[in-house]
């Protein structure tokens, strides 16, 4: 695991968590499907996030964020974040859907892992402790005139 802090998650919700045991793959489509749920945490956010600056600044206060995670959901973990730290979270949150879309337009079948005997809530915690915590962004951050489209499914989802 990239993260100590992914692997003491991964020790407090699973018995006899080894970090060196075989893992679930998880592929582009799997990510997006997983993740794609919290676009409805940011839906309300998007217009006003997407026109905000990127500041770098809140980047540690967006993995701080992320860390709390691990003690409840989205919408809890983050309710008391600077509008700052929402914006990284949601650039961060829409460079994976992108990146994820990207690897499986080109028909990649794996993105990352994570240990077998998750739940689907407890996945979407250790991708975003393992793709989002401390992430270097693969494209600058852009101001966008418009959000990302948090409603449109993609097909990739829309066939599983």
């Amino acid at each position: 695991m990239p993260f100590p802090e992914a692997d003491s998650f991964f020790h407090s919700v699973l018995s006899g968590f080894d970090a060196d045991a075989p893992a679930v793959g998880i592929s582009p489509a799997r990510y997006i499907q997983l993740m794609w749920e919290w676009n409805a945490v940011f839906k309300g956010k998007a217009a006003r996030l997407a026109a905000l600056g990127y500041d770098p600044l809140f980047e540690e206060h967006a993995d701080k964020a992320l860390l709390r995670l691990t003690a409840a959901g989205p919408s809890k973990a983050w309710k008391r974040c600077s509008t700052g730290c929402w914006r990284v979270l949601y650039e961060r949150h829409v460079q994976m859907l992108m990146l994820a879309m990207t690897k499986e337009a080109e028909r990649a079948t794996f993105l990352t892992h994570l240990p077998a005997g998750l739940d689907e809530e407890r996945q979407r915690t250790g991708l975003a402790l393992i793709c989002m915590l401390r992430m270097k962004l693969p494209w600058a951050p852009a101001m966008r005139s418009e959000p990302f489209d948090l409603a449109q499914t993609p097909a990739c989802i829309a066939r599983h």
